[in-house]
């Protein structure tokens, strides 16, 4: 069993490599803040970080970094955005050439209507583009993936399709298919993108368990 600390995505050391786009998708029934959360945490320490949601407010990642026993302000180079609630169509005003911005499900904002695909599939690579590198999160309900006529699902899908193809690299959180275990939370998978590059991915299965503060993953 090894700690959040030793997970890793790619062969080298760095957790985050320069110029990569990732994917992580996540379902109702495992919560993909957690692993945001522990990115913020284990990147802020050496490189600038600006995590941008539409999920949650500051306080939020203020007070699950204190459960991990950290204070924002002990991390000078993490900036958490929240955008709640409000209109997404600045984001291009976050995109940092020193930083890595992480975007929490952006696809509410296509869900609701705050802002069209085309144009968040747009935006989200017009900060690639001037940023160190770009990791986004977004939602992987059966429902919401399956081919049907409303525009929720088509919205969806033509979103995660889109944005699936310009991927580095793709981290996949599920339940576990028997439900969950008392010692295990779910399953991470780290797979290659579809974007051909000359990074290499260490591709795994994890189980992961989250009991308080504690994230422990173990290799499948």
């Amino acid at each position: 069993m090894t700690t959040f600390n030793d997970f890793g995505i790619f062969a080298g050391e760095k957790l985050i490599e320069d110029r990569t786009f990732g994917l992580v998708t996540a379902t109702n029934d495992v919560n993909g803040s957690w692993i945001l959360t522990q990115f913020v945490k284990r990147l802020g320490r050496h490189d600038k970080v600006i995590l941008i949601t539409s999920m949650n407010d500051e306080e939020f990642y203020i007070e699950a970094l204190r459960r991990q026993g950290i204070k924002l302000q002990a991390l000078p180079n993490v900036r958490i955005v929240s955008l709640l609630g409000k209109n997404p169509e600045n984001l291009c005003q976050y995109a940092d050439k020193d930083a890595v911005v992480i975007l929490e499900n952006p696809d509410l904002w296509s869900a609701e209507g705050s802002m069209e695909v085309q144009d968040m599939v747009k935006t989200i690579f017009q900060i690639q583009q001037v940023s160190k590198a770009v990791m986004c999160l977004i939602q992987a309900d059966s429902p919401l993936l399956e081919t049907d006529s409303s525009l929720l699902a088509t919205n969806h899908t033509n979103l995660g399709i889109q944005l699936l193809h310009q991927t580095n690299y793709i981290i996949t959180l599920r339940p576990l298919p028997t439900g969950r275990a008392e010692d295990v939370t779910g399953t991470l998978h780290v797979s290659r993108g579809t974007r051909p590059t000359n990074v290499t991915v260490d591709e795994k299965e994890y189980l992961y368990f989250i009991k308080g503060e504690q994230v422990k993953i173990t290799p499948r």
